[in-house]
């Protein structure tokens, strides 16, 4: 169904990227999202790379995000800041956006119109205090003088699987060949097991809850949450959190 929906979006943006952006955002906007059965919270949004500014972002951004249409438009990329996870955002900015960039710098010019822009991370709901693992697809709409791109169009939709950091992927529309791959997990030094009960503390559960829910008893989830603070140097709960 993902690429079904996929496939349909990159169709409608390749075959309008030249015409008027008040059409654009009506082939975004009315979109036959009940045909193809997505959920209510699917955002999807232009923007304007060289301000760095949504041109368009549709309503859902407020159940996905917990952000209203109007906080994109007035702050633009800068408010990401403040809806990622502290550890994703940097992640994404420091360790997967870099090499990706610099992978794309490679790509023949004609070519970049073609690209998939595939990212994985965990965002907190401003309204529910929730996270919510994202995955977000966007390639670009128009490309500017020389080449260079001026307007990329995108969607996120939330996961049903807990991501374990961040991820970038890059691909070709018309091809399943992966360009591009690369994860940050939460802490390379965790355990698989030791991820996934930080991922559960940090959505508020407790040990009891947390223990029930992956079938191991109160006790040995009390020795993994001991190994983990020591690994990362913190003394209490409240110092995890503070990490994102």
């Amino acid at each position: 169904m993902k690429n079904d929906i996929y496939s349909f979006y990159l169709k409608e943006l390749k075959t309008n990227s030249s015409i008027s952006e008040n059409k654009k955002r009506d082939i975004v906007t009315n979109m036959p999202l009940n045909l193809l059965g997505i959920s209510s919270n699917l955002v999807f949004y232009t923007l304007n790379l060289t301000e760095q500014k949504y041109e368009y972002i549709n309503e859902e951004c407020i159940n996905l995000f917990g952000v209203k249409q109007k906080e994109f438009y007035e702050n633009g990329t800068q408010i990401l800041q403040n809806i990622f996870l502290k550890k994703d955002y940097e992640d994404m900015t420091l360790k997967i956006l870099p090499e990706m960039m610099s992978y794309v710098k490679t790509i023949d010019n004609k070519d970049l119109s073609k690209l998939v822009f595939e990212l994985h991370y965990r965002i907190r709901n401003k309204i529910t205090n929730n996270i919510v693992s994202i995955i977000e697809y966007s390639s670009y709409a128009e490309l500017g003088e020389g080449g260079k791109p001026s307007l990329s169009s995108g969607m996120c939709i939330s996961s049903a699987v807990d991501s374990k950091g961040v991820r970038g992927i890059l691909r070709f529309t018309d091809s399943n060949t992966i360009l591009f791959n690369k994860e940050v997990t939460f802490f390379g030094e965790l355990t698989e097991r030791e991820n996934e009960l930080v991922s559960l503390l940090l959505k508020g559960l407790t040990r009891k809850e947390i223990s029930e829910k992956v079938h191991l008893s109160v006790h040995t989830v009390n020795t993994h949450c001991k190994n983990i603070y020591l690994k990362l140097g913190i003394n209490k709960k409240s110092e995890l959190f503070s990490m994102f």
